[in-house]
């Protein structure tokens, strides 16, 4: 009569690690964006001294704000990280 319950804790645990290892797929995912989007912003030409931008990412939604100097920097960084939305990775919030 032990067996069964000894085969349900097997497959409790089977289960738990597959779960860990979904929450580590996110995490990794997530540290992808996370880079992706800081190199795009710093990839920008007309990003200058006197210019701040700052981004979070929140799964797979990046908000970007800051101050700038030049209004056009805002539009090509909007632009960019929606660039990265149409590759399928992230979302893109103002």
């Amino acid at each position: 009569m032990k067996r069964p319950f000894g085969s349900l804790l097997i497959f409790g645990v089977v289960g738990f690690v597959g779960l860990l290892s979904a929450a580590e797929a996110s995490k990794a995912s997530e540290a992808r964006l996370v880079k992706e989007v800081g190199h795009e912003l710093r990839m920008l030409s007309n990003y200058g001294v006197f210019d701040n931008l700052t981004y979070q990412v929140n799964g797979y939604n990046v908000i970007v704000s800051g101050v700038v100097t030049r209004p056009a920097l805002k539009a090509a960084a909007e632009k960019a990280v929606k660039s990265i939305e149409r590759r399928g990775k992230a979302g893109e919030s103002n």
